[in-house]
């Protein structure tokens, strides 16, 4: 499976799509999971509630933003493989945040919840044949490939990451 190509998927979604490294689901998986895994469960718990600025998402806000934005990703990748024919809609992660109510969950339970669907997201990926990965589907009027969107995935959670190592000061 080739990366895609940039006419596979909305313009905006390069930085992402850029920092998914791997010609395949299963390089993705290898290259990328178990770092992202290891990354989201050794947050410390005391860094939860710290955002670096006023009215910024705290480590709790962003790591429900990652969880959410998994779900979307993978509900279009499996929309599209499926060959779903109808527009599907776009998300605003600001609405999204607003309503997203991470102050009143565990930190570690937002944790497993990252552990659990970046599993879960791993199989249903490598389910995907090739037939099912170069389906093409639409997002919000642009045309876009299932095989974006499990590179979008990956590249959305590591620039998280990268955010949350230059901003907030977590550790790998």
């Amino acid at each position: 499976m080739p990366r895609p190509a940039l006419n596979e998927y909305k313009p905006a979604f390069e930085p992402y799509v850029s920092l998914a490294k791997g010609n395949s689901v299963g390089e993705l998986i290898t290259n990328h999971s178990e770092y992202l895994l290891d990354f989201i469960a050794n947050i410390p718990e005391d860094s939860a509630g710290y955002s670096y600025a006023a009215g910024k998402w705290n480590v709790k806000e962003v790591l429900q933003h990652i969880i959410d934005m998994e779900r979307v990703f993978a509900y279009r990748a499996l929309a599209i493989a499926r060959g779903y024919i109808l527009d599907l809609p776009g998300v605003d992660q600001d609405a999204f945040a607003r309503f997203q109510r991470a102050q009143y969950r565990a930190f570690s339970d937002l944790q497993e919840e990252f552990l659990a669907l970046r599993s879960d997201h791993n199989i249903l990926f490598r389910s995907f044949d090739k037939t099912a990965l170069i389906a093409e589907g639409l997002v919000t009027g642009h045309k876009c490939t299932c095989r974006s969107w499990i590179y979008i995935s990956f590249g959305h959670a590591l620039y998280h990451a990268q955010i949350l190592k230059e901003r907030y000061g977590i550790e790998d």
